[in-house]
């Protein structure tokens, strides 16, 4: 298995794709299965009467349990939404609307999230007063857990937090902070990406709330995976009513449906869904041809396997490149990050670097990647180089890569 399963790169020849923490390519397996369900099950669900209906219906919770399986939580806990923004603002909104959260209540953030995680937050706060107090990134990039025990207190309702930085790739000691927090605080995580590369385990972390999002996975864009615990169920109140949502109607009143029911009010994108749930076949089946065993957990072993070599490689080429002046944000310890490797270039002062690769059919990411509060507490004023890797990329695409660098600090000296 290997690029040949990937077909943007049999029609896109030489391109090295170095982009993947914003969106993985997609698989002929999730390509190829979308159509065979389209041509052989596809109806509406929740409505039909005929044997087609019921066959959809079937395969989309067998799609919702396939998910769940993967996080190793209760089906009617997983409620699919349109990305991993998407479910940020629905658990927001929804907190707030069933007032979980209280305008004396504070909000605490961390430093690293990506804007996902800190805009609604800052919205709902606006509009109700609650206070936001941000947890700083310690010396080792990591979010500074002793400076989170040393601040925290009974007043805290949120901790809202990112199982791994999308800008550095360093992963957070989730149980730990969990530890940390009294039962009447939220821990609220993101973990669209964590899931790429690291179990995602909700129940084991302590987390309230979960999300990430599907397309980095594999998946089609516009699907999202929200977890929320079964103790919250019946005290959140969706923000959206209408058809699926609704179990009767009255003149003078109605009956919501049970979750997840009543957080999917809309005809749901058949589509997103199943190519969800052929994403994470497709990875089972990568991880049988690597380990012969086809598990969530033995697909994270394959996969570190895999990336091992790699992880050393980019760590090499970071540490020939420091008397030049290039700085890797982010620990240098395989244990504690994920594929994502962010640089400051010396010379990239805007988004010119990224179009120099970009000439030369190298995919890569440069802006703020969503992190501006990371970048201001890091005095970061100018632009970070992302490059971040997944099934598809080879020491050879690397090799590249950093010669491109080199010959970007030669002629910008």
């Amino acid at each position: 298995m290997s690029k040949r399963d990937f077909p943007i790169f049999a029609e896109n020849p030489g391109m090295i794709y170095l982009d993947s923490a914003a969106t993985a390519q997609k698989p002929w397996f999730v390509l190829a299965w979308i159509t065979d369900y389209l041509s052989r099950d596809y109806a509406n669900v929740h409505r039909g009467e005929y044997p087609l209906s019921f066959r959809s219906e079937d395969r989309f919770w067998a799609w919702r349990e396939a998910v769940a399986a993967w996080m190793d939580v209760d089906p009617a806990e997983v409620v699919f939404t349109g990305s991993g923004t998407d479910a940020s603002n629905k658990l927001v909104s929804a907190l707030f609307f069933s007032s979980m959260i209280q305008p004396w209540d504070r909000l605490m953030v961390s430093m690293v999230e990506h804007h996902a995680n800190i805009v609604p937050w800052q919205i709902f706060a606006e509009r109700y007063g609650c206070e936001i107090v941000w947890i700083p990134v310690s010396s080792d990039w990591a979010v500074d857990l002793h400076w989170l025990q040393e601040h925290y207190d009974h007043r805290v309702r949120v901790v809202a937090i990112s199982a791994a930085s999308n800008v550095t790739g360093v992963l957070t000691d989730i149980p730990a902070v969990h530890a940390l927090l009294h039962e009447q605080t939220y821990l609220v995580v993101d973990a669209s990406q964590a899931i790429v590369h690291s179990p995602v385990l909700p129940n084991q972390w302590g987390a309230d709330f979960c999300w990430w999002t599907g397309h980095k996975i594999g998946a089609l864009t516009g699907i999202g995976v929200l977890r929320w615990k079964k103790a919250h169920l019946e005290r959140l109140q969706p923000m959206r009513w209408w058809w699926w949502a609704i179990m009767t109607v009255w003149v003078d009143g109605y009956m919501l449906q049970a979750s997840p029911d009543k957080f999917e009010p809309w005809t749901p994108n058949l589509v997103w869904v199943v190519s969800l749930d052929l994403a994470l076949q497709y990875l089972r089946t990568w991880s049988r041809a690597h380990w012969e065993d086809g598990t969530v957990a033995w697909f994270y072993r394959a996969l570190h396997a895999y990336e091992s070599p790699l992880f050393s490689y980019i760590f090499e080429q970071c540490a020939l490149l420091e008397d030049a002046g290039v700085v890797l944000l982010g620990s240098r310890e395989y244990s504690k990050k994920i594929w994502v490797f962010s640089m400051r270039i010396p010379s990239l002062v805007d988004r010119g670097f990224g179009a120099y690769c970009g000439a030369r059919n190298i995919a890569i990411r440069c802006w703020w990647l969503c992190a501006q509060p990371f970048h201001d507490q890091h005095g970061l004023t100018q632009w970070t180089c992302r490059i971040s890797t997944w099934l598809y990329t080879d020491i050879d695409e690397l090799e590249k890569f950093f010669a491109v660098v080199q010959e970007f600090l030669w002629r910008n000296p």
